[in-house]
């Protein structure tokens, strides 16, 4: 099954590490879907020159947490060229999982 992510949602997971980004050069989320029985495709798009690290967590909503721990999941490193990354993560059997892509320059 095939799910495009809404703008919100993709507002939402979306993580700006602040240093001059603006907001028209965010990359969110284009497609999340599932692959196989245990597999969940990420496809987002990254502008040149700037890195990023897809993460992710199953324990957002933990009750008292002081932070949430990301786990790395794909590094795209900074390349002179912007470039369509379709990235495979497997399924856990979590209740949730999260992502969010934190872009520096």
């Amino acid at each position: 099954m095939i799910r495009r992510v809404p703008s919100s949602l993709a507002a939402i997971v979306l993580v700006l590490a602040t240093m001059g980004i603006r907001a028209e050069n965010l990359a969110p989320f284009y497609l999340i879907e599932t692959f196989q029985k245990d597999g969940v495709l990420l496809h987002f798009d990254t502008l040149a020159a700037h890195k990023y690290e897809l993460q992710a967590t199953s324990d957002l909503a933990v009750a008292g947490a002081k932070s949430v721990r990301w786990t790395n999941v794909y590094t795209v490193p900074a390349v002179p060229f912007d470039n369509h990354y379709v990235v495979l993560d497997s399924r856990t059997n979590a209740p949730s999982k999260w992502y969010r892509i934190v872009v520096t320059p």
